[in-house]
């Protein structure tokens, strides 16, 4: 009935649909994360709020591993609990682990959220 990236929620608590009308108000849910992320690592990583680079990547050369953390909670809330990465996100993971840097590490992607909702 309703792609995943839209706009609009169904609530089955309220039987009742809703409208995301200012996206990037919606976004800023995450600020507080953002905040903490960027001042747990001492500014040297900062989040972005922009969910298309809402990844990470960790390089260890010494153990031959690259892990690449992605926020898994693409346009979740009360009324989607499904956890989603954006498309992009992974694209853009995807082109910046093709530099030499990173040829023939081993590669891991986590994420926290289950793909199938609660």
């Amino acid at each position: 009935m309703l792609e995943g990236d839209s706009n609009i929620r169904w609530s089955w608590n309220t039987f009742e649909f809703f409208q995301i009308e200012d996206q990037t108000l919606y976004q800023k849910a995450f600020q507080p994360f953002c905040s903490f992320y960027t001042n747990f690592y001492e500014g040297k990583r900062k989040y972005t709020l922009d969910p298309a680079g809402q990844y990470d990547i960790f390089d260890y050369p010494d153990i031959n591993t690259t892990i690449v953390p992605f926020n898994s909670c693409y346009n979740n809330d009360h009324c989607n609990t499904i956890g989603r990465i954006h498309y992009d996100c992974i694209s853009r993971a995807i082109r910046r682990l093709r530099d030499t840097q990173y040829f023939g590490r081993l590669l891991l992607a986590v994420w926290h959220h289950n793909v199938k909702g609660s």
